[in-house]
């Protein structure tokens, strides 16, 4: 009897409401081209550092040290390293935004990267890089002994370039950056650490609005058009369960 009932029911609406769904269904698909057409676009880069390793000890790690950085000369100034502390860094600075951000947004005047503020940076070396076009492009070099600078190269979405700088850092301190030179369209670039800056948070939850939104206006509508299809014949199939179950 319940099995009838449920059954009349779902026909009822059927017959009731087929011009109201298609209004929902027609309301809805233009729903999604205003939201795909509204979704503002965003640009952003930012440097992120991931991982740091303080040296203590200047003997069996000298040499490993030496050999991974180029065979730079650890130990030149003794007096200095007395009062310091080596440190290796590891940073990545990536496209965190929905656009690509192109060689000539950079503004040329100014060299651009990241500046270490609280020491020297003895040495550095590219980690890896998500394209060898970056990873060949890059050509990073140290001027100034605090600053790393980075080539103006183009950063297409979620590209990214990871690498380490070796460190002559006070006592008693830890790292401290900022980034160098100006990218239209981008009013601030930060540098985060992974470990305790909440920026990890909000790139995380960007990240997660961007897939979801992920793809241009015929492939939101294909999507739209599908899920409709699949409720259709979901809803055409229980109908066709109630109905038999009702006749027998």
């Amino acid at each position: 009897m319940k099995l009838k009932t449920i059954a009349s029911h779902i026909s009822s609406i059927e017959r009731k409401y087929t011009w109201g769904i298609i209004g929902v269904v027609v309301s809805a698909a233009f729903g999604i081209i205003g939201i795909v057409y509204s979704y503002p676009s965003s640009k952003s880069i930012s440097f992120q550092v991931i991982d740091e390793e303080q040296v203590f000890s200047l003997n069996d790690k000298t040499e490993n040290l030496k050999e991974l950085f180029k065979k730079q000369d650890l130990l030149s100034n003794k007096q200095d390293l007395i009062k310091k502390n080596l440190v290796v860094t590891r940073i990545r600075v990536k496209n965190t935004g929905s656009e690509e951000i192109l060689s000539t947004e950079f503004d040329q005047r100014d060299p651009w990267g990241i500046k270490l503020k609280n020491g020297e940076i003895i040495a550095e070396r590219i980690f890896n890089a998500s394209s060898e076009y970056i990873k060949n492009k890059a050509n990073p070099k140290i001027i100034n002994g605090n600053t790393y600078e980075i080539e103006k190269v183009i950063f297409e979405k979620k590209q990214y370039l990871t690498f380490d700088l070796l460190m002559l850092i006070n006592q008693n301190e830890k790292p401290k950056f900022q980034s160098i030179g100006k990218i239209a369209g981008i009013k601030h670039i930060q540098v985060l650490n992974k470990k305790k800056n909440s920026g990890e948070i909000k790139d995380d939850l960007f990240e997660f609005w961007n897939q979801v939104l992920y793809g241009n206006i015929w492939v939101h509508i294909t999507r739209f058009l599908l899920y409709v299809i699949l409720a259709s014949f979901l809803i055409s199939w229980v109908h066709s369960n109630l109905a038999e179950k009702e006749k027998d």
